[in-house]
């Protein structure tokens, strides 16, 4: 199995852009865009990544790989 590993949201979201992924969420200066939402895109992100037969990971810098 493949391994991607993400130090960031932006990483993550280029790297499955670059697979297929379309972001239709709203853009960060939005009114609408919280939290909630940049979760909603990193899961979708993750999930689509995997389904393109990769594993996953974030490097955190306080915990390595997680």
């Amino acid at each position: 199995m493949r391994t991607f590993i993400y130090k960031s949201l932006d990483d993550l979201i280029i790297y499955a852009e670059s697979l297929g992924w379309i972001d239709t969420y709203p853009d960060g200066t939005d009114d609408d865009y919280d939290a909630y939402v940049t979760d909603a895109i990193e899961q979708e992100c993750i999930n689509f990544i995997q389904s393109m037969g990769f594993e996953v990971c974030c490097y955190d810098v306080d915990q390595q790989l997680r």
